[in-house]
């Protein structure tokens, strides 16, 4: 009885430390997932805040004539 006992008690113990390192790999999935969906948030949000915003450009790849942005000057 007393080796069943043993056995038990190490089979116990070996669940118990594979159920703390699964639940210790779902915590770090959680966390990339929670820390991905608050890039995504930030993201959103800062599109949100530039909506109707007139962005310029900040340089020129080519010289198509007058610039539209600084009333007719040639660049």
């Amino acid at each position: 009885m007393q080796n069943n006992y043993d056995a038990a008690m190490r089979d116990a113990a070996t669940n118990a430390n594979f159920t703390a390192q699964i639940q210790s790999v779902k915590d770090l999935i959680a966390q990339d997932k929670m820390e991905a969906m608050q890039n995504r948030i930030n993201q959103l949000e800062l599109q949100n805040a530039l909506a109707g915003v007139v962005r310029y450009p900040n340089g020129w790849t080519y010289n198509a004539g007058n610039s539209p942005f600084c009333g007719g000057c040639n660049m």
